[in-house]
Parts: C-alpha cells; sequence; structure tokens
C-alpha cells in the first residue's frame, strides 16, 4: 500500500543511487580505479539504472522496514544501500558477461558464469573506494532517519 514513507524513501534511495554512480564516474574519468576500469569507459545510462534499482530498492525494503524507532532506522537505511549495490553489481555484471559472450569470448556456459562473479568482484571493488563506500553508507544512515521521521509525521 502505497505510505508517504514509501514515497520519500523510493525518491531518497533514488537520489543516492544517482549520486554514488555519478561518484563512481567522475572517479573513474580521473583514473581512480586504472586498472579495473579504464578512464575511458563509457557508463551511458549507467546513472539512471542505478538510480532507477534505487527507487525499487527505497520503496520494497526501506518502505517496508519504516515504523519501528530510529535506532533501527539507521540500520535500515544501510541496508537498503546494501540491497542497492547488491543488485546493481548483480545487473552490471550480467550485463558485461552478456556483451562479452556475444563477442566469443568464453567457450561455454559455465566459463561465462565465472566471468560474470569477477566481474562482480571487480565492480564490488570499485566501491571499496572511501569516497564512494562513505557516501553510500553516511547517505543511507541520513535517508533511514528522515523516512522514519515522515512515518511518524504522516501516519
Amino acid at each position: 500500500m502505497p505510505t508517504a514513507a514509501k514515497l520519500v524513501s523510493a525518491v531518497l534511495f533514488a537520489l543516492i543511487g544517482y549520486g554514488a554512480a555519478r561518484q563512481v564516474e567522475i572517479l573513474t574519468a580521473a583514473g581512480a580505479f586504472e586498472p579495473i576500469l579504464p578512464h575511458e569507459t563509457l557508463f551511458g545510462s549507467f546513472a539512471l539504472i542505478v538510480s532507477a534499482i534505487g527507487l525499487v530498492s527505497g520503496w520494497l525494503v526501506m518502505g517496508d522496514l519504516v515504523g519501528k524507532g530510529m535506532g533501527v532506522a539507521l540500520g535500515s537505511g544501510i541496508q537498503t544501500v546494501v540491497t542497492l549495490v547488491f543488485f546493481a553489481i548483480v545487473l552490471f555484471s550480467i550485463r558485461e558477461m552478456i556483451l562479452r559472450a556475444m563477442k566469443m569470448r568464453y567457450h561455454g556456459t559455465f566459463e561465462a558464469i565465472q566471468g560474470m562473479l569477477g566481474l562482480s568482484y571487480d565492480y564490488a571493488h570499485v566501491l571499496l573506494n572511501p569516497a564512494v563506500s562513505g557516501l553510500l553508507v553516511v547517505a543511507g544512515a541520513v535517508a533511514g532517519l528522515v523516512v522514519e521521521a515522515t512515518a511518524r509525521r504522516w501516519r
């Protein structure tokens, strides 16, 4: 059922996803992830897709965890960010694996799955950068508190 808390949560986590994706794009262009992602990596609609994942995560995950107190809201916000990151990594790893498979870089299904897991590891390594992980954790915790306050205000 739609609530004000779910709406606010969806919007906030969409903004968090967009902001984190833009941060990754900026750091990649600056050469921060050179061994993993070349600085000329074309992101395309990367930020918009991560933003959409954030929107869904905010609505489905954080939107259902409100009403349990401010302490729980901190953890719920971080849990929602972890969900956003997990699905973004999985989605982009699958996409890249399919693109590589279409170029015949894999000799079979099992090798393609191994390649996807390696890509997931590489993408997760990008998120270990303090600028990205700090943004995600702090923004997730603050968003959790804001959503909890929204739930209390508009029941």
